[in-house]
């Protein structure tokens, strides 16, 4: 679901690292108008990203995901966890979170 056409503010949760992965993932919630100010950036390891495949004659995905950097309790700013309106909480990454502000 994409927030952001609808005018609703919306920014992400995460711990991402400086590598080719974690550049591109920036760059697009940017560009899609989604806040980064709560993005933690460790220099240095792999961020966290997922294959996909897919079998269309059989209508099944199989997904294998490889985690990013640890996000501790102590790096996550002050402020970004907030009450807030609308969360969703990734199963995949237990501190992430993308959170919208109608």
């Amino acid at each position: 679901m994409n927030l952001t056409p609808a005018r609703a503010k919306a920014s992400i949760l995460t711990k991402l690292s400086d590598d080719g992965a974690g550049v591109a993932i920036l760059d697009e919630f940017r560009r899609e108008g989604v806040g980064c100010e709560s993005v933690v950036v460790e220099p240095g390891k792999s961020s966290p990203f997922t294959y996909i495949i897919v079998d269309r004659e059989g209508s099944t995905r199989t997904c294998i995901h490889t985690p990013g950097p640890e996000f501790r309790a102590e790096e996550m700013p002050d402020d970004a966890v907030e009450a807030r309106p609308i969360s969703h909480w990734s199963p995949y990454d237990r501190v992430g979170a993308v959170n919208a502000i109608p």
